[in-house]
């Protein structure tokens, strides 16, 4: 089973909930020996497996399709598209700027390497508006849209769930992703943390306005 995850999108949460669950091996593929992306400035330099596939990786994910969850941040490159259409998977994803907002967090807990891009940002506000000019957004946005935009050209084999339903809502997400995997459907779902931190809820309705709803329509395909 293959998850294809936006970062801090709660993918490591929602992996190991379902390892868990069914009692399946799950993993994170570190890929560094594969070539980075062209489409990215920024985003490739942040996390080891956002790199081009081979067809003999892939090969070994249908191989294990499954027996073994794996979570992993591809980048929506075409080759990539290409080598991954005919496989199953659960596309999680979130609003782009929410995941600035998140490295933000993630730099202010000491929780990953320093980013030197944004070593006199001390505030939200000065992140969000140094990641437009550095790249790291649109690179984020590029994830995004891409990667939405394959779900709703292939959405028999692709199901598109979002950060803020799977945060509010793990029961019925996770039993919407078991159903699409065949797996059985688990009565109590608990959201292991991993590595994630909530936002408020009323900034998570600000942010899904004017995209969650596409989102939505895309997840009743």
């Amino acid at each position: 089973m293959l998850i294809v995850a936006i970062p801090k999108s709660a993918s490591t949460s929602l992996m190991k909930t379902l390892s868990n669950l069914h009692k399946i091996p799950s993993s994170q593929a570190k890929l560094h020996y594969f070539s980075s992306p062209i489409a990215t400035k920024l985003l490739h330099s942040y996390h080891s497996d956002m790199r081009e596939l081979s067809e003999e990786y892939v090969d070994n994910l249908k191989t294990q399709h499954m027996s073994h969850i794996f979570k992993q941040h591809i980048p929506p490159t075409g080759n990539n598209l290409r080598l991954l259409k005919e496989i199953k998977k659960v596309v999680l994803l979130r609003e782009p700027r929410q995941i600035i907002e998140s490295y933000y967090r993630a730099e202010i807990r000491k929780s990953h390497p320093t980013r030197k891009e944004f070593e006199n940002c001390s505030t939200v506000e000065a992140w969000l508006q140094t990641a437009e000019k550095n790249g790291l957004l649109s690179d984020v946005s590029w994830f995004f849209n891409e990667w939405l935009s394959e779900s709703e050209r292939h959405p028999q084999t692709n199901l598109v769930i979002d950060y803020s339903q799977l945060t509010l809502e793990p029961q019925k997400v996770i039993n919407s992703v078991e159903s699409y995997f065949d797996l059985p459907v688990s009565e109590t779902v608990v959201l292991r943390k991993e590595r994630y931190s909530r936002i408020p809820v009323i900034l998570n309705h600000i942010h899904r306005i004017g995209w969650q709803l596409k989102v939505r329509r895309l997840g009743k395909k």
